[in-house]
């Protein structure tokens, strides 16, 4: 059985002669509630009633991709292994999609050989003008962080500050190096202020969160979340 309870506790209609608490807001799980109030209204003698809830927005799942790493690739070998991949073979097969099917799997496992597949996550937003040097670093920073929280050596903290403050001086010199750029080759004055505005205010319009599917899943796609909201919004009226 529910235990409900009423979070107002102040008095929700005055008159001259009565306080009543006759306007509730009700639940049984009070601890979600940070904060209840009451704001008197002067165009009725009830007053509104409010609650703030403690609510934490579930993190969407990240999105991760495949690509091919090119980190030990070497490209006088593949070229080599290209020329003696026997692809005639497929030409034993009449219908043309057999042919390109195999043809695909003769060339997907040279490519395979030389540049294995790997998944990666991606950013939502990424900034531009953070290059592979610096994010490097930034791999760096963190497990020196990492180390100097486990092993508590000053001499780790020391190396993480340093290189801390070095990534801060970096980002700032290769943001500032992208916009001098990009200034360059703006052609219009429209295009000038438009980057003018993105370097001094880069502020980024968030994107709509992830949405909940009928199962209680999440929808974190950009195609299946406008297909949820026309979905939503063509039959509200409706409901």
């Amino acid at each position: 059985m529910f235990n409900i309870q009423n979070v107002i506790k102040e008095a929700t209609r005055i008159t001259p002669s009565t306080e009543t608490l006759i306007d509730v807001i009700a639940t049984n799980k009070s601890e979600l509630v940070r904060r209840t109030g009451v704001l008197p209204l002067d165009v009725t003698d009830h007053s509104l009633v409010y609650a703030t809830l403690k609510l934490k927005r579930k993190r969407p799942p990240p999105t991760v991709i495949t690509v091919r790493n090119f980190k030990q690739f070497n490209a006088e070998t593949f070229k080599a292994d290209m020329e003696q991949t026997p692809f005639y073979i497929a030409s034993v097969f009449d219908d043309m999609d057999d042919i390109l099917w195999a043809w695909n799997q003769l060339f997907r496992d040279v490519c395979d050989s030389h540049a294995s597949l790997k998944e990666i996550k991606v950013r939502s937003v990424s900034s531009p003008w953070i290059n592979n040097t610096i994010r490097l670093k930034m791999n760096r920073r963190f497990k020196l962080f990492k180390r100097a929280v486990e092993t508590k050596d000053p001499n780790t903290w020391a190396d993480y500050k340093r290189l801390r403050n070095e990534i801060t001086s970096d980002l700032r010199k290769a943001k500032a190096a992208y916009f001098r750029d990009q200034l360059k080759k703006a052609k219009t004055t429209s295009a000038y202020w438009n980057i003018l505005s993105k370097a001094t205010n880069p502020k980024v319009r968030k994107k709509i969160g992830p949405l909940k599917r009928d199962d209680n899943s999440l929808a974190v796609k950009d195609t299946e979340k406008a297909s949820l909201m026309n979905c939503f919004f063509s039959t509200i009226a409706e409901k």
